[in-house]
């Protein structure tokens, strides 16, 4: 790992100067490339045994490049549409909201994963619902698994950034 994350990326201007005298200047918009991240996830799931609401699961990620395909979200291990009868997946903002349309029953506990991936590689978001999961809980995770790429230090690509801006 280079230490390079997504908060290093802005505008960076760069001032060549030789005794008070500026020489040169440039601007660069750098963008910071990783894996799809999962900033807020959440289950909220009824708080009364005799409620008939939805459990809610909701994954909202952030991508740089962004994704090459929408969310997913699978029950363990086969993908879900939206189209299964007790089951609603809609869009919100940057992520996507899988609704168990009745209170948790037998057929549809089990592990549930959001799956967000670009070009980089792809980032899961695990939830357990049970027939007896009452409370509001935090996710488990499974975070970003970069595929194989690489980037070049912040601190090289500076130096090349002034290289260029000295030889101009």
């Amino acid at each position: 790992s280079s230490g390079i994350n997504a908060e290093y990326g802005g505008i960076y201007s760069c001032v060549a100067r030789r005794d008070g005298d500026q020489l040169s200047n440039a601007t660069i918009d750098l963008q910071v490339m990783y894996t799809p991240k999962i900033l807020n996830s959440y289950k909220w799931s009824p708080n009364d045994e005799s409620a008939m609401s939805d459990v809610t699961l909701a994954c909202d990620v952030v991508s740089n490049p962004p994704l090459n395909k929408p969310i997913t979200w699978a029950k363990e291990s086969r993908t879900l549409t939206g189209r299964e009868d007790g089951i609603k997946i809609t869009r919100s903002g940057t992520g996507s909201i899988l609704y168990l349309t009745n209170t948790p029953t037998a057929d549809n506990s089990g592990k549930y994963r959001c799956i967000a991936s670009n070009s980089l590689g792809e980032t899961t978001e695990a939830f357990q619902v049970t027939h007896n999961d009452m409370l509001m809980l935090r996710s488990s995770s499974n975070r970003p698994q970069a595929a194989s790429h690489s980037h070049y230090p912040f601190s090289i690509f500076l130096t090349l950034v002034l290289a260029f801006l000295l030889n101009t």
